[in-house]
């Protein structure tokens, strides 16, 4: 009687083991295939981002200053294209006295003061007796360099290069030009009659593009079927961009 006990008692055991095992084999294979559906990581692809130099000028800027004025109109640079970054602008200032009688008794030569700056930041002074021509240099942003960036897809490296370039394309100026006269104790008739004088502005400005290219696969030899999209950048910049907050 004990011994047919013992038998079941094994018997027990087995079937319990077994069971165990089926039940540890099920979950096994469960997990595995429920991680493998939610672990699936999206192959990321290689795009080259390259930087095409352009240059932009402004209209002139023409204006005439009185001696008890002060010419003081800000300008702000908006010919870059969008998705651009601008990098530096040039602004030459070019005057010359419209009032000076030369000769041995020759007085009176009006002397131009300028400050011009970035909006809000510090300015570079400029002061010429009689005449000038000067151009002050400004650096806005760094100029960009070539790299590579890691993207799903053209659409994420085209975001990608967009956060690197949004609001870099314009630069606004503070300008403040004064004229004095010449001397007016020694040549009052001389200093009545000059009112003032005309000043120009020539501004011109250096900016970068990004052209996007996607790395060739090596197993693809077929050039018509290389990603290349930098000739296309810009109208995928003006298609996207329309919902976008573009500065």
């Amino acid at each position: 009687m004990n011994v047919n006990l013992r038998k079941s008692d094994k018997m027990i055991a087995i079937v319990g083991v077994v069971i165990l095992i089926v039940a540890a084999i099920g979950i096994v294979l469960y997990t595995s295939t429920d991680k493998g559906d939610n672990d699936i990581v999206p192959v990321e692809e290689v795009f080259y981002v390259t930087w095409k130099e352009g240059n932009g000028e402004m209209s002139i800027i023409e204006r005439y200053v009185g001696k008890s004025e002060v010419y003081s109109e800000p300008f702000t640079i908006t010919g870059v294209p969008a998705g651009s970054i601008l990098t530096g602008v040039d602004v030459q200032i070019v005057w010359e006295d419209d009032n000076t009688h030369m000769g041995i008794l020759s007085k009176g030569i009006d002397t131009l003061t300028a400050e011009i700056g970035l909006a809000g930041g510090e300015t570079q002074p400029y002061e010429s007796l009689g005449d000038g021509n000067k151009t002050l240099f400004f650096t806005i942003h760094d100029k960009p360099y070539d790299e590579t960036i890691d993207a799903e897809d053209l659409s994420e490296a085209d975001q990608i290069v967009y956060d690197m370039t949004q609001g870099k394309n314009d630069a606004s100026f503070d300008v403040t030009i004064t004229v004095k006269t010449g001397e007016k104790l020694r040549r009052p008739l001389q200093y009545l009659k000059d009112k003032g004088n005309d000043f120009e502005l020539h501004i011109s400005y250096t900016y970068y593009t990004p052209m996007i290219e996607q790395e060739p696969s090596n197993n693809d030899n077929n050039e018509d079927d290389d990603d290349t999209v930098s000739n296309s950048y810009q109208d995928r910049i003006y298609q996207t961009s329309r919902g976008r907050d573009w500065i």
